[in-house]
């Protein structure tokens, strides 16, 4: 196979945790500029929200686990329980120690309440109170609850799963026009997209689930030309639409999905490639850092959170 002009989708099976291990990488050198504000140079400064594009592959890759999750076990009740004790013990023992350290030193309790608010992530994924970075842990809960749906749509034949595909693309697309247009601060703009602009992508991942399984093949030509959409897209931003936040935005978010995939790709085919020369380091160590994904996310969260308080 790796010898083919092709590859098998079902290398995003295989190296899963590899994957995810790349993908929180990617994370945390995203997050790397609020330890080292100032002291970087500005254009790696510039470069460092491009890696941002961990969470678009973690939320692919997290739509194609959720299909193979759901058809191992359709009862609907294990599988919200299986989602919910993955995550919320974790973050509740995390943010509440981080939180309750934060509001002690600022002496911002407040009677609990903005305590209980900052735990929500509410306020923090619209941009208030709280720490921004864990917006993700909220945005992925909701995904979770709604997946059994996802699933339901995606059985039909190809064509179907097309359509629907297609709404689960240009509906969020519509909330966010409507945004750039009735929402007045940019601010809160901004924030607000970030989650809806991801919708996609995990919806994408859920949609291929079916293909991944079967192990469909696509051209490894694919690969470069998603690196060419994105390095086009970055340049239509610039050219077209200059320092426009909000409709720039769009075009930002489509380029770094192109490059989400293009990185994707390319990680499971050298993972395939060190696999089959049996050299496994690199590869058990993206996987030990894929499998503690969610520790390592929640820990440099709310490391940043602690750091910017003292």
């Amino acid at each position: 196979m790796l010898a083919m002009k092709t590859f098998s989708w079902n290398l995003i099976s295989r190296y899963r945790s590899q994957i995810m291990g790349v993908a929180i990488l990617l994370v945390l050198v995203c997050h790397a500029d609020n330890f080292f504000w100032g002291s970087l140079q500005p254009y790696i400064v510039q470069l460092m929200p491009i890696a941002a594009i961990g969470v678009d592959i973690f939320l692919f890759v997290s739509g194609v686990g959720l299909y193979f999750s759901m058809k191992k076990d359709g009862d609907i009740r294990r599988f919200y329980a299986r989602r919910f004790l993955r995550i919320v013990p974790e973050y509740l023992i995390v943010a509440g120690t981080a939180y309750a350290v934060v509001n002690t030193v600022q002496n911002t309790w407040g009677g609990g309440i903005l305590y209980l608010v900052q735990i929500s992530g509410i306020a923090a994924s619209l941009g208030g109170a709280g720490n921004g970075a864990v917006w993700y842990v909220l945005f992925i809960l909701i995904m979770y609850a709604l997946y059994p749906f996802l699933h339901l749509l995606f059985r039909n034949d190809d064509k179907i799963r097309r359509f629907f595909l297609s709404l689960c693309i240009l509906i969020p697309l519509f909330f966010i026009l409507a945004l750039i247009h009735f929402v007045p601060e940019d601010f809160q703009k901004l924030w607000i997209e970030r989650p809806l602009s991801r919708i996609p992508i995990f919806c994408l991942g859920a949609y291929m689930g079916r293909p991944v399984e079967e192990g469909r093949e696509s051209k490894r030509a694919l690969i470069p030309i998603l690196f060419v959409l994105f390095i086009f897209l970055r340049l239509a931003k610039i050219v077209f639409l200059g320092s426009d936040a909000l409709y720039g935005q769009i075009l930002v978010r489509s380029a770094n999905q192109c490059l989400a995939f293009a990185v994707m790709l390319s990680a499971a085919l050298c993972m395939a490639c060190l696999e089959k020369s049996g050299r496994s380091i690199l590869g058990a160590a993206l996987s030990w850092c894929g499998k503690a994904s969610l520790e390592l996310y929640l820990f440099h969260s709310f490391l940043i959170l602690l750091y910017a308080c003292f």
